[in-house]
C-alpha cells in the first residue's frame, strides 16, 4: 500500500490486513506497521469502520502479530457477536428458501454469507447485517406477498402499490427493504443489481449461470456465478463510492478466482457502459493496495479522463474519512452518479430518476393518471421539506418563551 500523509498507521495496518490471502509484500509489511501503531482503540475503530473484522482477525492470527491482549480480546468478542448475527442470517435464509419454494418462486442469494463462503470458505469472514436476494422482475409482486404473509414489514414503501407506482419502482429503484419484527432480520428484495437506468443488462442469464454454495448448517443456496459476482462487486462498490475496504476485499478476491472469463467480462462491462466504474475500482485497487491485476483488464487500468479522476478522488476521500456519510450529501451524490457513464442520454436518465424518486410519492401520493405532475410538484415538495426544519425550530422557541404562561 502506498504511503500517504493522510493515512495514520492504525488505518494503514487495517488496509494491509484486510485482504485474503495476503501477498508476500503485505505479510512483510504488517509487522512493521504494527510496531508503529500507538492507539489500538483507533485500530479497532478503523477495522469496524471498514467492515473487515473477519479478515483482519484471521490475518493477525496467521501472522502471529504482536497485538495488545486487550485489543485482541475485544476483536475476538466483536467477531463472535458478528458470527452469531451471520448464523441468524443463515437460519433466516433457510426459512426464506423454504417459503419461496412453497410459492414456486426463484431467487439467488447475493452478497451475505453465501459470498463469504464462496470467497473465503467460511460464512464468518465477510460479516453481514442483512440478507440480499435477487428474484426475476416478473416475480417481485408474488415474492413480496409471500414475505408480507411471513411477517416481514416493508420499510421503503407502503403496500399495496398502484400499478403505476409498482412500475415506477421497478424502473427507478432496484430493491425493496423489509424487516421482521420478531427476529429483527432485515431483507432486501432485489429485482436488479443496480437501478435499470444505470445497469440495463438482462438478468435472466444470472439465474441460468448460478452456482450452489453450502453454508455452515448444511444449507445449500444458489448464488451468482463468479463473473456475475465480480460484475456486481463493481456495481456495488461504485454505488457506495468505494468508501470501505470491504468492497476492495471482495473485488480482489473475485479477480483471483480461476473461473473468471475476463474477455467475456470486458465485453459485458463495455456493452453496459460500465467502463468508468470498472476503471475507478480497478485503478484504486492498484493504487491503494498495490495489487497486480489481470492483464486482460489493462484497458480499464489505462483509462483516464476528467470524470474518472473525479470518481477516484471522491472515493479516495471517503475511504479515508472517519464518517463517509457526512461527505455524501445529496447534491454531491447526484454529481457522482451523473459521472458513472458517458453521454447526454445517461445524464438525462439520472436527472429523471432523481426527479421521480419514490420517496416523493410518499410525501404526496397521486393517482396513476396524474403521475406526470410530479415533474411540476417535486420542487414544491422539496421546498416544503426544507421549511420543516426552520418551522419546527420556530415552534420550539415560541413554546420556550410561552412556558410560563403554560404553567
Amino acid at each position: 500500500m502506498p504511503t500517504h500523509p493522510a493515512i495514520p498507521p492504525e488505518l494503514a495496518l487495517v488496509l494491509t490486513l484486510c485482504l485474503l490471502p495476503l501477498s508476500e509484500q503485505e505479510r512483510e509489511r504488517a509487522p512493521r506497521l504494527a510496531a508503529e501503531v500507538r492507539d489500538w482503540d483507533e485500530f479497532t475503530f478503523w477495522t469496524m469502520r471498514h467492515g473487515v473484522l473477519g479478515s483482519v482477525l484471521a490475518n493477525i492470527k496467521s501472522l502471529g502479530l504482536s497485538i495488545p491482549p486487550a485489543t485482541l480480546a475485544r476483536l475476538a468478542g466483536l467477531h463472535r457477536q458478528a458470527s452469531l448475527r451471520d448464523m441468524q442470517l443463515i437460519a433466516a435464509l433457510g426459512q426464506v428458501q423454504t417459503l419461496f419454494a412453497q410459492n414456486g418462486l426463484d431467487f439467488l442469494t447475493i452478497k451475505g454469507p453465501a459470498l463469504s463462503q464462496l470467497l473465503f470458505a467460511s460464512p464468518f469472514v465477510r460479516h453481514s447485517i442483512d440478507l440480499d436476494i435477487l428474484v426475476p422482475a416478473a416475480q417481485v409482486a408474488r415474492a413480496e406477498q409471500a414475505l408480507l404473509a411471513e411477517g416481514y414489514a416493508p420499510l421503503m414503501h407502503k403496500p399495496p402499490l398502484s400499478a403505476m407506482q409498482f412500475k415506477r419502482y421497478l424502473q427507478y429503484s432496484h430493491h425493496f427493504l423489509y424487516r421482521h419484527p420478531k427476529s429483527g432480520i432485515s431483507l432486501e428484495l432485489h429485482w436488479a443489481l443496480r437501478e435499470p437506468y444505470i445497469f440495463a443488462l438482462d438478468h435472466a442469464p444470472f439465474f441460468e449461470r448460478a452456482q450452489v454454495v453450502r453454508l455452515a448448517n448444511g444449507l445449500q443456496t444458489r448464488t451468482l456465478a463468479d463473473p456475475d459476482a465480480l460484475l456486481h462487486a463493481i456495481l456495488h462498490g461504485a454505488l457506495h463510492h468505494w468508501n470501505s475496504a470491504k468492497h476492495f476485499r471482495d473485488l480482489l478476491a473475485l479477480l483471483a478466482r480461476d473461473s473468471i472469463d475476463f474477455e467475456q467480462l470486458v465485453g459485458i462491462i463495455t456493452t453496459c457502459q460500465l467502463s468508468w466504474p470498472a476503471a475507478q475500482g480497478l485503478q484504486l485497487s492498484r493504487e491503494i493496495f498495490g495489487r497486480e491485476l489481470p492483464a486482460q483488464l489493462g484497458a480499464f487500468l489505462q483509462l483516464d479522463n476528467h470524470s474518472i479522476r473525479f470518481l477516484k478522488n471522491s472515493a479516495r476521500r471517503e475511504l479515508l474519512a472517519r464518517d463517509p456519510e457526512k461527505l455524501t450529501v445529496r447534491p454531491r451524490r447526484f454529481v457522482y452518479d451523473s459521472r458513472l457513464q458517458p453521454g447526454p442520454d445517461y445524464a438525462r436518465r439520472v436527472i429523471t430518476a432523481s426527479w421521480l424518486a419514490p420517496h416523493h410519492w410518499h410525501a404526496l401520493p397521486l393517482p396513476d393518471g396524474l403521475f406526470s405532475l410530479y415533474f411540476l410538484i417535486v420542487p414544491l415538495v422539496g421546498s416544503w421539506k426544507k421549511m420543516q426544519g426552520p418551522l419546527t425550530k420556530a415552534k420550539l422557541i415560541k413554546n420556550w418563551f410561552n412556558r410560563d404562561k403554560i404553567r
